[in-house]
């Protein structure tokens, strides 16, 4: 904590990259200590009364949607700003709406959703040129702290603002929790409130987790379910195994609450799994964030939705980042450590990626000019159609007329260019 604060306080320290694998506690990190550091304790350096504003990616449907959304909101705007692609826009509004000796800092929660959501590359590039940009001139009164997992650096590399600040002194990589962290992080809340462990059960517990990415958040949800049932002030280790230790306990509840739904919720899996999980080739599956009312044609999923993010399960989560309410996977480590989730994923990840393959190919042949003999061959394009058909997937209307070309080419023949042939 105390190098991150520091590196922030540096003149070149403005725009800040926290990376590190899926459950390293880089949002917690950031959203809790940093936060409390800079906010509460006013140990950044400088004399500024401080603004603090979380966004996501995912908060709109564009990255600068989501920016604008997040500003709305810090600086108490009646209306969202409109953003152009000029950094100057950005500078002008936070010169307008900040007061004097304000400055705003903007923390950009899981970067890596620019890169799992679908957006268009000069959207992307428009985003971080503005941010970056802006955040590096003081007299813009902005700081930009970032998160994003390790995997995605290599995406980052492509655009110029990013690359200097990936070769900047200003990154800052978070490990995995040491055993040592690990007990005091179990231990400590628990003396300072009253309770106390069974002998061998936080040894139990340290062993169980590992050092595996993911760790913390399977933690935080195993203790709640010792709190749940403990006996007097004290966990046990019957409870502990009661509940399947820290990797089966979100599990066994999610079993749980879905045995209780009927078998046309159960049914919606498919459809709700499959705007959640974002599937690459050779890359282990991310989350996707999605708005509920994607899934307003379905209600069989939405019922699916408010179960699994039910109070007493929240294998899902839900927000409200200004529009609508946005629902996505509690934690990446459910990815394998939640039986039903993996076997889904391993039995259905081919088709979703065949279709996110087919959403690149349609933005690349939009971008080349609509070539009919670019189109894909008819069984291949099927394929693609059966999944979507599978899994009730929403898809861009770019890969909608790839699939479907018919109205393309029927347009093309009125073209006074064509050949006879």
């Amino acid at each position: 904590m105390d190098e991150l604060i520091g590196k922030m306080s540096e003149p070149g320290g403005r725009a800040l990259l926290v990376i590190g694998a899926s459950g390293s506690g880089k949002s917690s990190v950031v959203a809790a200590g940093v936060w409390q550091a800079v906010t509460k304790q006013g140990r950044l350096i400088g004399n500024a009364q401080w603004i603090w504003q979380r966004i996501q990616p995912s908060d709109g449907d564009t990255p600068g949607g989501a920016l604008a959304r997040g500003l709305k909101d810090a600086l108490e705007l009646s209306a969202r700003p409109r953003l152009t692609d000029k950094s100057s826009t950005l500078r002008a509004l936070l010169a307008q709406h900040l007061s004097q000796g304000q400055e705003l800092i903007l923390f950009i929660d899981q970067m890596e959703e620019l890169f799992t959501s679908d957006f268009k590359e000069p959207d992307i590039q428009t985003f971080l040129e503005q941010l970056i940009g802006t955040a590096q001139d003081s007299a813009n009164r902005l700081m930009v702290v970032a998160t994003i997992r390790s995997e995605f650096l290599g995406k980052l590399e492509t655009y110029e603002s990013t690359l200097k600040l990936l070769n900047s002194p200003y990154r800052y990589h978070l490990g995995p929790v040491s055993p040592r962290m690990m007990q005091d992080m179990i231990e400590k809340p628990a003396d300072a409130t009253g309770y106390t462990f069974e002998p061998g059960l936080v040894e139990r517990i340290l062993q169980d987790t590992g050092q595996e990415p993911g760790n913390l958040a399977l933690v935080e949800y195993a203790l709640k379910q010792l709190f749940e049932r403990r006996k007097d002030r004290m966990f046990t280790m019957e409870a502990y195994e009661d509940i399947g230790g820290v990797v089966g306990a979100i599990a066994t509840k999610a079993n749980d609450v879905l045995s209780g739904l009927e078998d046309e919720v159960h049914g919606s899996f498919d459809h709700a799994f499959a705007e959640l999980v974002h599937v690459e080739r050779e890359r282990p599956p991310t989350r996707r964030r999605a708005a509920v009312s994607t899934f307003s044609s379905n209600p069989a999923a939405v019922q699916l939705i408010d179960a699994l993010a039910g109070q007493d399960c929240r294998v899902l989560v839900t927000s409200e980042p200004g529009q609508g309410v946005i629902v996505e996977v509690a934690h990446e480590k459910l990815f394998t450590a939640w039986p039903k989730l993996m076997d889904w994923i391993d039995k259905s990840g081919e088709a979703l990626r065949d279709i996110e393959q087919a959403e690149e190919e349609a933005r690349r042949w939009q971008k080349g000019g609509d070539n009919p003999q670019e189109l894909w061959l008819g069984s291949r394009a099927e394929k693609v159609l059966a999944a979507v058909q599978r899994f009730g997937k929403s898809i861009s209307p770019e890969l909608w007329r790839f699939l479907r070309p018919q109205e393309v080419l029927i347009t093309k023949l009125n073209h006074k260019e064509l050949s006879h042939q």
